[in-house]
């Protein structure tokens, strides 16, 4: 069962509103031919197809403006340096990973796009009853804004939103088949599970052929040039642990509203950390211990080898290895196991009702 899943985008101006992949515009002046729209993108696990549709849609609304769009790996390097320098190749950069609060006070590199926040979008030849903002997910909106408590900067907006898909656990099917045997295994549910998982998988001492050299079968794999990924299995934790209302503040680093740096460290964050170093923690022996020294791609092709059975990243992995000679192995996205602490909680809850219920009934 492959992850495949149809990208689609809405173009809105130069804004595409989905998730959050981060774009941005530099302050400065680009090194670009006066006249002509210059956009860079970083050539991911979406490819670039996207970011050509994006300027061709935009040149059919402005004819008069010619765009130039530039896709390669390279872009995200290109654009942090740029940002440090507020010298820049290009007007627009897509990337991944940009922390607005540092290059608006360190650097003051990037540009205020709040105006395009208030425009209309169009679809077609049409123009929508609904500005930018209003148009793109709540939940969404605080991430393109700057969310520190420098005056200058407060309620503008620095990020616009561009194509990203779901994330979370990924099972190796063939790898944990080696392991336990077609039928002989379960998808972990809670936390408790994953570890007891992990250990099961150890204890096996399974090894796989690959090349004609055997290597160990270790529950996960991850890169550490990639390191963020693991977010997509703590930050459901964190939230779990917090409740909705702290998570909210954790994300915008406010409370009630105000810039407050306490809202970026909720008790509940230390809890998934924990859970997080269970995993990765070395004398455990959950993790191949190549993983520190790999970039994404290198992890991604060990773990469709069937070296490790679990890996935690994005639905791009299926894109960024169909050319790959591992390409047919078998895996699947599975939800992030809730933490064990939560289904005490809710379980003690349960049988405190229950108790008060009885009581009643006497």
């Amino acid at each position: 069962m492959k992850l495949f899943k149809k990208l689609s985008y809405l173009i809105a101006s130069l804004l595409i509103v989905m998730s959050v992949v981060l774009s941005a515009c530099i302050k400065g002046p680009p090194r670009t031919e006066k006249g002509v729209l210059s956009i860079a993108s970083f050539e991911g696990g979406y490819g670039d197809s996207w970011m050509q549709a994006l300027a061709d849609a935009y040149m059919r609304h402005n004819p008069n403006v010619p765009v130039e769009v530039d896709c390669n790996p390279l872009i995200r390097d290109e654009a942090v340096t740029a940002f440090r320098t507020n010298v820049a190749s290009a007007d627009i950069y897509f990337i991944d990973g940009l922390s607005v609060g540092d290059f608006c006070e360190t650097y003051g590199s990037l540009a205020d796009i709040s105006e395009l926040y208030d425009l209309t979008p169009k679809v077609g030849d049409q123009e929508e009853n609904i500005l930018i903002k209003d148009k793109i997910r709540p939940e969404l909106i605080p991430e393109m804004m700057y969310g520190g408590d420098w005056p200058e900067y407060e309620n503008k907006y620095y990020l616009a939103p561009s194509p990203s898909g779901p994330c979370s656990l990924i099972l190796n099917i063939d790898a944990l088949n080696n392991v336990f045997g077609e039928g002989n295994w379960s998808v972990p549910r809670t936390t408790d599970e994953l570890f007891a998982f992990c250990d099961a998988i150890v204890n096996k001492k399974a090894t796989v052929n690959v090349a004609g050299v055997n290597y160990t079968v270790y529950p996960f794999i991850y890169s550490g040039y990639s390191l963020e990924y693991w977010r997509y299995l703590y930050y459901p934790w964190i939230a779990q642990y917090t409740g909705i209302d702290v998570w909210n503040e954790f994300v915008s680093v406010k409370k009630n509203g105000v810039y407050d740096m306490s809202a970026y460290q909720p008790d509940g964050k230390l809890q998934a950390y924990e859970k997080l170093e269970k995993l990765i923690k070395r004398s455990n022996g959950y993790c191949d211990g190549t993983s520190m020294n790999n970039k994404f791609k290198q992890s991604q092709k060990y773990f469709l080898q069937g070296r490790a059975c679990m890996y935690v990243t994005g639905d791009w992995l299926e894109r960024e290895m169909e050319n790959s000679t591992e390409y047919n192995s078998d895996f699947k996205m599975v939800k992030v196991p809730i933490t064990s602490d939560l289904t005490y909680k809710l379980e003690n809850q349960y049988t405190s009702i229950q108790t008060h219920l009885l009581q009643l009934s006497d």
